[in-house]
């Protein structure tokens, strides 16, 4: 307490001074303070045990039942009680609810509550104080001797923490911060705040982050998951590319109305024309709502969030709405057999196009880095990454120590997390010694372990004692719940799951975590110009096991494609990532060549 406001209470009638018991006094459950200082304490303390308490620093109290609430003095409470004082002097003052709360802050406001903890009190005052004449923020800021403009933004600030279910101590000192964070959706607060705390945003960071995610108007027949917001938020060019497809849906939505369209059923009528018979076929017209075909369209993409999709969507609504536009009569030859097995044909023909484009793996060129910063989070079923194993072969293969190449390899791993969909798997081929620094830095990003497979080769490579026939795929999940087909990899009859034991032969039909396929030499079928050639067939176990049909395949280093050729026999979706272009035209020359059927 200053002297001056010991003098204001020697003059207060409606206050006494009294020593009273530790034991009876009470923090007020109100305090705006949300913790209290410990240099302060123990300064207090130290002052306490030279010279004693002294009347000049009375605590001010009001009676509350049996026992007293502290209004001024929390400090000087917790020093004492420390101290192991029995008494301290006290002003007791009669008091409201009200005039107790207010009290609160003007005596906080000598002791420099932070921004938060004052926003926090005066969003509750101001809240007690909606409606009545006098008594809003402004009165409020009188009261304290604070600017009103200060206040808000400390109220907006308070009513952003308030709202978080996860708390750090940190954001207690970022006003300025979740000031900006409260002109966003409320919805988006707290995946803002944890960007801000991940990322370490400066304040013009968070309002541009806020500003990108305001300015997205989503649909009310769209919704965004929480990665997607939090991409929008901490990358402008994943922003641009939805402002784009949201932009193009509405631009569409806009454009579209309901029709009348017309289909054509075959009554039954045949007639004869040029010594050909001809079906007769008569227009039925239909109401026809190209808003609501539009936005069913949109849930079938891939990727709504994708303009060149959401406009090909469009076109298609047009197309279908041109192809049944005629409302006149029509006729249809009677075909023959020939004609009907040609029909057959081409529209066979048509489907493998079809077929050849959807599945035909696309292929990023660049730096791993670069690139797959591109992918869209929670998008990809499977990780199949073959890096350079650090073996010192060529400067690409040359990381230094295994733990310098475990820093290089943290830096894709992490984004393999991202781009990971919650159910997805992820596959790192490698040497053991390698292997086991890349599994300490997965186990820090927050994979899930789930095996170590080891790989025999059959053939031998190197010289030694032990001469070296395996390699390893460290099998990982992003989450404990992850897609796995079983009966997809039983296995027949192989030398990989026969054993025989004390004379007896055994057969296993699921694999094992010890595979053997033949590696890729110079006498394999499939052998290209690229070094370290996986087998197809390998490949194809892996996603046969963990990517689910329609799925999609990334590979981070495509090198010749063989992840590529084995996703589009599999009917799966792939994409790579590679930075030589020798490498990409190889790979690309087996995906023309692969057999779609």
């Amino acid at each position: 307490m200053t002297e001056a406001l010991y003098q204001k209470n020697m003059n207060n009638g409606n206050a006494y001074f009294d020593d009273l018991l530790l034991e009876d006094l009470r923090p007020h459950p109100k305090n705006p303070r949300l913790s209290m200082r410990e240099d302060v304490i123990d300064a207090i303390k130290s002052s306490l045990v030279v010279d004693g308490f002294k009347p000049q620093y009375a605590i001010h109290v009001r009676p509350v039942d049996n026992h007293f609430e502290i209004i001024s003095g929390h400090h000087r409470f917790v020093a004492a009680t420390q101290a192991g004082l029995e008494k301290i002097p006290c002003w007791v003052e009669e008091m409201t609810d009200d005039e107790a709360y207010m009290g609160l802050v003007i005596a906080n406001n000598q002791g420099e509550l932070l921004p938060i903890e004052i926003g926090k009190h005066a969003l509750e005052v101001a809240g007690k104080a909606q409606g009545k004449k006098g008594q809003g923020l402004a009165a409020y800021a009188v009261s304290v001797g604070r600017k009103e403009t200060s206040l808000r933004e400390y109220v907006n600030a308070a009513k952003v923490f308030m709202s978080l279910p996860r708390i750090s101590e940190e954001v207690k000192e970022k006003v300025s911060h979740l000031y900006e964070i409260s002109k966003a959706p409320e919805h988006t607060w707290q995946l803002l705040v944890d960007c801000l705390l991940n990322s370490d945003w400066s304040v013009k960071d968070t309002k541009a982050a806020v500003d990108r995610i305001k300015s997205i108007e989503i649909p009310e027949f769209m919704t965004l998951s929480e990665s997607q917001y939090i991409e929008i938020a901490s990358r402008p060019a994943f922003h641009k590319t939805v402002l784009n497809a949201i932009q193009a849906i509405h631009a569409n939505l806009n454009q579209l109305k309901t029709v009348n369209l017309y289909h054509h059923e075959k009554t039954g009528e045949k007639e004869l024309r040029d010594g050909r018979e001809y079906f007769l076929f008569k227009p039925v017209p239909f109401e026809y709502d190209q808003k609501v075909e539009f936005i069913e369209a949109l849930h079938r993409l891939d990727d709504m969030l994708d303009s060149k999709q959401v406009q090909a969507a469009y076109k298609a609504i047009l197309t279908h709405c041109d192809h049944y536009s005629d409302s006149s009569i029509r006729y249809q030859p009677v075909l023959t057999d020939a004609e009907i097995e040609e029909q057959k044909k081409r529209e066979h023909e048509l489907f493998l196009i079809n077929e050849r484009e959807r599945l035909t793996p696309v292929i990023l060129h660049g730096d791993v880095m670069l690139k797959i910063a591109d992918i869209r989070s929670d998008s990809v079923d499977l990780i199949c990454i073959d890096p350079p194993y650090n073996m010192d072969k060529a400067d690409w293969d040359s990381f230094g120590s295994g733990q310098e190449f475990a820093q290089w390899c943290s830096g894709w791993l992490k984004e393999c997390f991202r781009v990971l969909k919650s159910s997805g798997a992820i596959y790192v081929f490698g040497v053991p010694r390698m292997l086991s620094h890349i599994q300490h830095k997965m186990d820090e990003i927050g994979f899930y372990y789930r095996n170590w497979i080891a790989w025999d080769t059959i053939q031998g490579a190197g010289g030694g004692l032990w001469v070296n026939r395996h390699e390893d795929i460290l099998y990982y999940s992003k989450t404990s719940e992850t897609f796995e087909d079983t009966e997809s990899v039983k296995l027949e009859r192989s030398e990989e799951n026969v054993r025989e034991y004390k004379g007896k032969e055994y057969k296993f039909k699921n694999p094992s975590n010890v595979w053997r396929f033949p590696c890729v030499d110079n006498q394999h079928s499939d052998r290209t110009e690229h070094p370290t050639q996986k087998p197809v067939e390998m490949i194809e176990r892996i996603i046969k096991a963990s990517c689910p049909e329609d799925g999609k395949v990334l590979d981070c280093f495509m090198g010749s494609g063989t992840t590529g050729v084995a996703a589009m026999r599999l009917k799966r979706k792939a994409i790579g990532i590679e930075i030589n272009k020798d490498y990409i035209g190889i790979a690309e020359s087996r995906f023309a060549k692969e057999e779609i059927v």
